[in-house]
């Protein structure tokens, strides 16, 4: 969880000043917060609301199912 704390400070830093424009924004802002702060259950919300985004994601580019998973699990570990 490590490397996930360093991507999520990452991409807060990325944004300090775009307002949140919606509630999913605001939803995905508190709980990067919450993450930074320690709070162990912000981090699972956040993978499962970009769990289909992403795997969508992967679809469109061509990986194959088999390397989906793992790729998915890279990318939030």
């Amino acid at each position: 969880m490590k490397y996930a704390h360093t991507r999520i400070q990452a991409m807060n830093a990325s944004r300090p000043d775009k307002p949140a424009t919606n509630l999913v924004d605001l939803q995905e802002r508190s709980w990067l917060q919450q993450h930074l702060a320690g709070n162990e259950q912000a981090f699972p919300q956040l993978v499962q609301a970009y769990r289909a985004p992403v795997f969508n994601y992967l679809v469109r580019c061509g990986v194959q199912s088999g390397h989906r998973d793992d790729l998915f699990q890279d990318i939030f570990s």
